[in-house]
């Protein structure tokens, strides 16, 4: 049997329609190129998983959960397993170091051309803190401990926390107020569930705009004196994170997802 279909409601039907799939689109141009492949990438860092391996520790499962909530949360990306400049530098706008604490020399010699270039780069936590060999790297001027992208992150190492009550919140600095882009849908503190941090402070060249500082599980009390109280800065094309916001214990809370969300979607506008 035929059913006759009022022409005003099919026509009705058609715009609602094609007005859903152009805001639809519109979201999605924010993360992809105009041919739809994506113009972000994570690195997939084969020596920061081989010493995962060494360590007990499954780089895979951890890749797998932020591949899963990177998804979660609408982000459209692709994986990479090495760093080429040409290729990088042609494809993608933001690359995404999640913990890669184990970097070659060669791989930060890359890094570092890819912002030269114009590339954003959203590291976290101990990415570029050893060597391919999970050796310290040491500053070549102070002979200390470092990261090999601190140019490029604007800090520099100070030393290691996991303890409660130790940087239980990342509060938000007074000039980055709600209507900031990062801050999109957030109050003032986020709540991070690991008790850990890089302590890190700027470089002696000031530069890097600290966009966040830790704050004790009492939410009253700064984790660190305030020259090293970073746990979130906008460096050289860069976010710099000083935990691991992609970390499982993390990433399940709704308002981490958010700020990631962020993060990414603020760098991509960046030029």
């Amino acid at each position: 049997m035929l059913v006759k279909i009022d022409k005003k409601l099919l026509s009705l039907l058609s715009i609602i329609l094609l007005t859903a799939v152009g805001r639809t689109c519109a979201q999605e141009a924010v993360l992809s190129t105009s041919t739809g492949t994506a113009i972000i990438a994570i690195f997939y860092s084969s020596h920061t998983r081989n010493n995962f391996i060494n360590l007990g520790w499954n780089y895979d499962e951890y890749i797998g959960y932020i591949k899963k909530n990177m998804d979660s949360i609408g982000i459209k990306y692709e994986m990479i397993l090495s760093l080429d400049i040409n290729e990088i530098a042609r494809r993608y706008k933001l690359l995404i170091l999640p913990n890669v604490r184990d970097m070659s020399r060669e791989e930060a010699e890359i890094l570092n051309k890819y912002v030269n270039t114009g590339g954003k780069i959203f590291a976290t936590y101990q990415t570029s803190f050893r060597d391919e060999n999970d050796e310290y790297y040491l500053d070549p001027v102070t002979g200390l401990r470092n990261f090999m992208l601190s140019g490029i992150f604007c800090v520099k190492f100070v030393s290691w926390v996991g303890m409660p009550p130790k940087c239980a919140y990342i509060k938000f600095v007074e000039d980055i107020g709600p209507t900031h882009p990062v801050r999109k849908e957030l109050k003032d503190l986020v709540r991070v569930f690991r008790y850990t941090s890089m302590e890190v402070s700027k470089l002696d060249d000031n530069k890097g705009k600290v966009l966040a500082i830790w704050y004790d599980e009492d939410k009253a009390t700064p984790s660190f004196p305030q020259e090293a109280n970073i746990s979130l800065i906008e460096g050289n094309n860069c976010i710099y994170c000083a935990e691991d916001l992609f970390a499982p214990e993390n990433v399940h809370n709704k308002y981490v997802k958010r700020l990631i969300k962020n993060i990414i979607e603020y760098l991509l506008i960046q030029k």
